[in-house]
């Protein structure tokens, strides 16, 4: 009899702590899967629904709201308001000293003529006053006579409507002053006149700066050139004042005050 052959012991039974988990199935939205009964295989979408929603929110962003039952605008970028950048006092000035570069001669002239007036009157004066008795009074004509040079060299060389009183006892002085100041006035009206020609140039290119100017954009620019035109052409004084440096007589309120009657022409 043999012997029965060793058992061999059998190995202990093993549970898988890690189970091999089902591959998942991929996502399927509801009304794409097929019915038990229809047989159909499951299709995937053409697109994801989540990039499908941020494309709505992107495009209600784009939009303003609006009243119920309206459609919404969408809302246009504001365009850039143009501002004019011309410097209308900078042409103001380059245009008055090209206008006094062809004012000189005229106003040197009539300068010249007035001084010469002045001193005419000057030596006609002297010479009444070396004719009074030595005194007081022909002291006082002389300081006085010596004054009144002065200030008329400051105001342009001309001679005042008015002899100051220390000069109304001097014989015949007075007949001197009233045809000193005849000639003075006929030279005023012929710088006034000789000035007045010349402002017709200076309107010309007024209006041709207008021309060059662009009416949307320099609308302020062209509003100030147009009323030194209308200021040029109506005022007996605005533009020969500009030419010798004299400043427009102004109202309470500093507004230029209208003048009596325009240059003639």
């Amino acid at each position: 009899m043999k012997p029965a052959p060793p058992s061999i012991p059998k190995a202990p039974e093993t549970t898988n702590k890690n189970p091999v988990q089902p591959e998942p199935k991929p996502w399927v939205p509801a009304n794409s899967r097929p019915g038990k009964e229809s047989g159909q295989e499951a299709s995937l979408p053409d697109h994801d629904p989540l990039e499908e929603q941020d494309s709505h929110e992107e495009e209600h962003s784009t939009k303003t709201t609006a009243p119920d039952g309206e459609e919404p605008k969408p809302q246009l970028p504001l365009e850039e308001e143009k501002v004019s950048t011309f410097d209308v006092d900078g042409f103001f000035a380059r245009a008055r000293v090209l206008m006094k570069d062809r004012a000189a001669p005229i106003i040197s002239e009539n300068t010249e003529k007035l001084t010469k007036n002045l001193d005419d009157f000057e030596r006609g004066a002297k010479r009444f006053i070396r004719r009074m008795d030595r005194g007081n009074n022909r002291d006082d004509a002389e300081e006085a006579l010596e004054d009144l040079m002065q200030s008329a060299i400051t105001e342009r060389h001309h001679l005042p409507k008015k002899l100051p009183g220390d000069l109304n006892g001097v014989n015949e002085l007075d007949d001197l002053h009233e045809e000193c100041l005849e000639i003075q006035d006929e030279l005023d009206l012929t710088l006034m006149a000789n000035l007045r020609q010349l402002s017709n140039l200076y309107v010309v290119g007024l209006e041709k700066q207008i021309e060059r100017l662009d009416a949307k954009i320099d609308e302020k620019p062209i509003d100030l050139i147009r009323d030194e035109i209308e200021k040029t052409k109506e005022s007996e004084t605005h533009f020969p004042h500009l030419m010798l440096g004299i400043e427009e007589p102004t109202d309470a309120k500093g507004a230029p005050l209208p003048s009596k009657k325009p240059l003639p022409e």
